[in-house]
């Protein structure tokens, strides 16, 4: 799983499946954005961005746009459900929901997509509509992220370990 040391790793977002018996590269190519301090004088708004002492975080010290993100759907699940996921972030008193939870839990995920946060349910709206517009998740000005090629192919694994025990000069097959 590949993130920046600042991100909460998240497997459901950022993994890749290897099949067996194939041979698999993979290429980083890491990219940086830096946003001159100079333009910390222009609103968020206008920049579109936030500088990491302008967007308060309650679960992480550093503000990224993924932490942010994370952080929202932690809050909409948990007003939605009363509970959380195992894998987010949550106060000590907030509560893991149980496995038969679900369908809130996937609902509340949903319900961050911008063409769905408008079709809530009336009793749902006013709470969860609050919650999503006050997440205001934009990029941080500053930020690494990873370009990622992969290329696989099929690997012949009796033709693999001949080959290896020759080079190892393992005989112990002749």
């Amino acid at each position: 799983m590949i993130h920046g040391t600042d991100e909460y790793p998240q497997v459901s977002l950022r993994n890749m499946r290897i099949p067996f018996s194939h041979e698999i590269s993979i290429a980083l190519k890491p990219q940086m954005m830096v946003t001159s301090q100079s333009a910390a004088d222009f609103s968020w708004e206008k920049r579109q961005c936030f500088f990491n002492h302008e967007r308060y975080l309650r679960f992480f010290e550093l503000y990224n746009q993924d932490n942010c993100e994370l952080e929202c759907l932690s809050n909409v699940t948990k007003a939605l459900c009363g509970c959380v996921r195992f894998s987010m972030p949550r106060s000590n008193d907030t509560t893991v929901c149980p496995l038969s939870m679900w369908q809130c839990m996937y609902r509340a995920k949903w319900f961050l997509r911008p063409s769905n946060n408008s079709r809530l349910p009336p009793n749902e709206e006013f709470e969860i509509t609050k919650i999503v517009n006050s997440c205001n998740c934009l990029p941080a000005c500053s930020s690494v992220y990873y370009d990622v090629e992969t290329t696989q192919t099929s690997l012949d694994m009796e033709k693999f370990l001949l080959a290896t025990n020759e080079l190892m000069g393992d005989d112990s097959d002749k």
